[in-house]
């Protein structure tokens, strides 16, 4: 992305080589899905290199992307903890969670597409946090079945509001996705 923006040399390959770094020391601790897809992409690598393309430039296309989508899921994950601890977006849920139910899947469809402006799939994470913070703090009455029974019913409408305001800025978004890739 630094390479498109600033024309700088070399940056590709620098997040492409700082991709790699992440996901060989990432590996150890994860499951087995992550080795799979790892090894598909090798093999992909060595089918272009077979093919007498010029497989370094695949793989350093192919890892700069990885970068790039690598960071955009660490400023979601950045989003959520600053949403965990900010005063202000518990105010903001207990507003939005206090509604009545008509209204406050307008007031999330309206605010997912709002926020999906600016932050693009990290408001997603943001308004998910807003949600589910908004719903833990949320009193209600009834036996501890009823309250967990109406506390993943109305979690579940809340984020399928979010989900449909932002998909909703693919209509008019005067960028082709909300997604940078």
């Amino acid at each position: 992305m630094a390479d498109g923006l600033f024309s700088l040399p070399r940056v590709e390959a620098a997040a492409a080589l700082a991709f790699l770094i992440f996901v060989v020391t990432a590996l150890p601790g994860s499951r087995k899905a992550p080795y799979i897809y790892i090894f598909c992409c090798a093999g992909l690598l060595a089918f272009g290199w077979l093919q007498g393309e010029d497989g370094w430039a695949w793989a350093i296309e192919a890892g700069a992307r990885g970068a790039l989508i690598a960071s955009l899921f660490a400023v979601m994950a950045l989003l959520s903890a600053v949403a965990e601890y900010s005063r202000l977006i518990a105010r903001c849920g207990d507003v939005i969670v206090h509604q009545p139910p008509g209204r406050r899947y307008i007031v999330l469809s309206a605010g997912g597409h709002l926020i999906s402006l600016l932050l693009s799939i990290g408001a997603m994470s943001l308004l998910g946090e807003l949600v589910h913070r908004a719903l833990t703090t949320h009193q209600d009455q009834g036996t501890p079945e009823e309250v967990e029974r109406r506390r993943l019913i109305r979690r579940r409408r809340m984020i399928i509001a979010v989900q449909r305001g932002f998909a909703t800025i693919s209509v008019w978004s005067p960028c082709r996705s909300p997604l940078p890739w």
